[in-house]
């Protein structure tokens, strides 16, 4: 991989090939972890109540600690548009529900913290609002056709503003140490 330039041109290529023909499922592809975006199932059923129930265990540890917490839930890009649905739902093969771009995720994660009484930063209307004329908010390069998580240098100025502004307007409680 690092002694071949034909590898790094050619993988990415492939690897969106076979994505695009079938060969390989993305929703089955751990490091992208869909299931939020999935229909009920067992399966997302049981990924919701692993993922609530460790953001119990850090809630617990942070209060334990006396520090304040701030969940910050960033979208996945399927969610930002109908370009970005279509590209990955018909393009990809992705199974993406209605609930989820309508912003289903984000309430669930907000109905959550909201009964443990926890601050949270949504970005999802942040991003949706970004002007796509001004480049990707994800990850984009020759080696990386597609990465629907993580954010390119303009995607984290978007979410560094939107969370800069919700503390803000609530600036932590400083404690003086005599």
């Amino acid at each position: 991989m690092r002694a071949s330039h034909l590898y790094t041109a050619s993988v990415p290529l492939l690897k969106g090939l076979a994505y695009r023909t079938g060969v390989l499922d993305l929703n089955d592809n751990p490091g992208f972890a869909f299931v939020a975006l999935d229909a009920d199932s067992p399966v997302h059923n049981i990924a919701w109540q692993t993922s609530l129930a460790l953001l119990d265990d850090i809630v617990d540890e942070v209060d334990a600690c006396g520090a304040r917490f701030t969940l910050v839930m960033f979208p996945v890009e399927t969610q930002l548009s109908e370009a970005a649905l279509r590209m990955y739902r018909d393009g990809l093969g992705v199974h993406i529900t209605e609930s989820a771009m309508a912003g289903g995720p984000q309430q669930r994660v907000q109905a959550w913290a909201d009964a443990r009484g926890v601050d949270m930063v949504d970005l999802l209307g942040e991003f949706r609002s970004a002007d796509p004329a001004k480049g990707s908010l994800y990850l984009r390069n020759d080696a990386v056709a597609i990465d629907p998580v993580h954010l390119s240098p303009r995607g984290n100025a978007v979410a560094a503003a939107a969370i800069a502004e919700h503390l803000a307007a609530d600036p932590p409680a400083m404690a003086l140490v005599e």
